[in-house]
């Protein structure tokens, strides 16, 4: 049976209908806890899965949504280097040769800037004490799309990063009125250029599309209504600008109501409609749950965030204690994608991997942070996986758990079926790449005996059983499990591994980085 089979079978959606309890405090053992650190972050060794089960339900949700660590929770910072934009004044009296200089050091900077901050920010995915402020960061920055090739502008791509980091778990009318000025956003989708009497729509229309409403919930009409209350907002050095003169100050009726609206009277306007937080509501829970979400549950959640004046942490709260998404139509339902897989592996690891590393490795597997393919973000769910992808997958699994060298690299990825090397894939696909890795070494320090040292395990079914629990959040099938054995008991008898079978700390370093290469090349790895 193909892997695409295997994890089409395993998503399997099923048509029960969600449940409203609480999880009993007595039913959180370390099968929730693991279920929760994947959900909630990216996934977590056995030491932490256990602390967290063992304090129970309530203060496991409460430390999970407040960081994982009693010191300091909030990531370091990260500084900024303003380009000097108000050069371009000065420029135009300038020869034309020198303008184009000064104005390629500034894209110069803009790109080293924006290269650093993609690494800093997977480095505090992989490292922070409280995940769930960056995994929750990583869905805003999907949900409110803007992508730095559009806005050609670092300090405001970050900006905007920094905005979901600090305003993620407050209020969403709150984040929708910052995000309506923010300028990374007036300039994505062209509201800067909104103003009286040369509406632009642009920002309008994603607003109600995607933002708040859903298609079939407005009308052309409330679109340039809409786009009217957003007039008079640019950018400038600094931030954003209110520009009275820009403003269109006349009436405006939006969805049946009228008035002399200016953006947050229009932002409050469309929140009162009760296709808001049933939208909302949606998109969070598709993230966070699954793709295939009963509309009672969606009613619900809609009803807790209009209840809550739009809270959001009273929201995740109920989320993360509701029996439901601890059922076995939730765990395992949602296929990782390329960041969440790869920064998975280093925090079930224990490992750091360099930023830089997991940057370049998810941009080849379809996942560029700070460049969503369009406004509407990553597609998410089966478009993860292709039958190329899955095989990378299983390739950049292996330099996380063994190291790599550029041979492998282009051995791996850049033969045809012959075995023969295909240069126009190397100077393509594999071109950003292999510059990437150029002059750089990494190999991991954890030692993968010692993560079996504890468990005391001397068969080979029991280094699977461990491991397979360790790097996977959901069980693999019994086909799988068989497998991996047979791999194990080959290896001993072949000859080829000093294999020994009285001590787990016996079995070959390498032997066992193999095994772990082959259990994250699973169908079941792709899944949290």
């Amino acid at each position: 049976m193909s892997s695409m089979r295997i994890i089409g079978l395993l998503l399997i959606a099923s048509t029960m209908a969600f449940g409203q309890k609480q999880l009993p405090e007595d039913s959180f053992g370390e099968p929730e806890a693991r279920h929760l650190l994947n959900r909630a972050g990216f996934g977590g060794t056995p030491d932490e899965i256990k602390s967290l089960s063992d304090m129970g339900l309530k203060k496991a949700v409460q430390l999970i949504l407040h960081g994982l660590s009693t010191s300091e929770s909030s990531p370091t910072a990260f500084d900024i280097a303003m380009v000097d934009r108000s050069e371009r004044r000065r420029m135009r009296s300038l020869p034309q040769k020198e303008r184009q200089k000064i104005r390629q050091q500034m894209r110069q900077v803009d790109r080293r800037q924006m290269a650093r901050y993609r690494t800093w920010w997977v480095e505090q995915m992989l490292a922070s004490p409280n995940p769930f402020q960056e995994k929750l960061t990583l869905f805003w920055h999907g949900y409110f799309t803007s992508s730095f090739r559009a806005v050609r502008n670092s300090e405001h791509i970050i900006n905007q990063n920094k905005l979901f980091r600090e305003e993620g778990l407050g209020n969403f009318r709150t984040l929708l009125r910052h995000i309506a000025r923010d300028p990374a956003m007036l300039r994505y989708l062209d509201n800067d250029k909104n103003h009286k009497g040369a509406p632009n729509e642009n920002f309008a229309r994603e607003v109600m599309e995607l933002f708040t409403l859903g298609e079939g919930n407005y009308t052309e009409e409330d679109i340039k209504e809409t786009a009217r209350a957003f007039t008079g907002w640019i950018n400038r050095p600094g931030g954003a600008r209110f520009m009275l003169r820009r403003h269109d100050r006349g009436e405006k009726r939006i969805l049946g109501r009228k008035g002399r609206y200016g953006v947050d009277d229009a932002l409050d306007v469309i929140l009162e409609r009760s296709a808001a937080p049933l939208w909302v509501s949606k998109r969070i829970l598709r993230y966070f749950v699954g793709s295939e979400i009963p509309d009672g549950m969606v009613k619900r959640y809609a009803r807790l965030l209009r209840k809550n004046d739009w809270d959001l942490l009273p929201f995740f709260e109920t989320l993360f204690s509701d029996a439901q998404f601890y059922s076995p139509l939730v765990v395992g339902n949602r296929i990782s994608s390329p960041i969440e897989f790869l920064v998975g592996i280093g925090r079930r690891l224990g490992e750091s991997p360099p930023g830089w590393l997991i940057v370049t490795f998810s941009d080849q597997l379809g996942q560029s942070l700070m460049d969503p393919p369009n406004v509407k973000g990553w597609e998410g769910g089966d478009a993860w996986i292709t039958t190329s992808s899955f095989m990378q997958r299983g390739n950049f699994a292996r330099y996380l758990i063994e190291g790599f060298d550029r041979r492998s690299v282009v051995a791996d990825f850049a033969s045809d079926e012959t075995g023969k090397m295909d240069m126009k894939q190397v100077r393509s696909g594999l071109g950003p790449m292999m510059r990437a890795m150029r002059q750089r070494r990494w190999h991991p320090e954890v030692r993968m005996r010692e993560l079996l040292l504890e468990a005391k395990v001397t068969s080979s079914a029991g280094i699977v059983n461990v491991l397979c629990q360790r790097f996977l959040g959901v069980p693999v099938t019994e086909d799988a499990r068989r497998s991996l054995i047979a791999f194990l008991e080959n290896e001993k008898k072949s000859g080829k591994s000093r294999f020994r079978k009285a001590r787990a700390l016996e079995v070959p370093e390498d032997l066992l980085r193999r095994l772990v290469h082959l259990i994250l090349s699973l169908p079941e790895a792709q899944l949290v």
